[in-house]
C-alpha cells in the first residue's frame, strides 16, 4: 500500500467478513491490518458479510461439508451456517469492522468519493487534491 502511494495510487478496499475460514484470530488480524495501514487506506468503499452466492466455489465448498444454503435472495445466501459462524456474528463482526474504521478516521462509503473529472488535467489535479489532504 505505501508503494502504491509512493506511486501516485490511491488505495480503496473492500471488506469482507465471515469467510468460512474466518475465526476470531483472523477477523482481530483484520482489524491490525486497518490500524497498521491507516495512513495508506484513502477509503474503504464497502464492509459486507461473506454472501455463498450459487455456483460459486465457496457454495460448492460448504455443501461438501454438508453446510445447508437457504438460496432466498440476497439475505438467504448470508444465512449459511458454519459451525460458530453464523449470520448474526457475520454482522456482528461487520459492525464492529466498520466501527473501527470510523475510529481509525478512514474515509468508508460515499464519504471519499471524488468527482470524475474532465480530462486528464482536471484528473490530476483532483489526485493531487486527494493526496494533499492525507498524511
Amino acid at each position: 500500500m505505501r508503494q502504491a502511494r509512493r506511486a501516485g495510487l490511491l488505495n480503496e478496499i473492500f471488506l469482507i467478513v465471515g469467510h468460512p475460514a474466518e475465526g476470531e484470530a483472523e477477523f482481530e488480524e483484520t482489524q491490525r491490518f486497518l490500524r497498521r495501514n491507516r495512513h495508506w487506506i484513502d477509503r474503504v468503499a464497502m464492509t459486507n458479510p461473506c454472501y455463498a452466492l450459487p455456483d460459486t466455489d465457496l457454495s460448492a465448498s460448504l455443501a461438501r461439508k454438508g453446510v445447508e444454503l437457504p438460496h432466498e435472495g440476497w439475505y438467504g445466501y448470508g444465512s449459511w451456517i458454519d459451525g460458530d459462524n453464523h449470520v448474526v456474528g457475520r454482522i456482528r463482526r461487520m459492525k464492529a469492522l466498520e466501527e473501527e474504521v470510523r475510529r481509525l478516521g478512514i474515509p468508508c462509503g460515499d464519504e471519499a468519493i471524488v468527482p470524475k473529472p474532465r480530462g486528464l488535467r482536471a484528473a490530476a489535479q483532483a489526485f493531487l487534491s486527494v493526496l494533499r489532504r492525507r498524511p
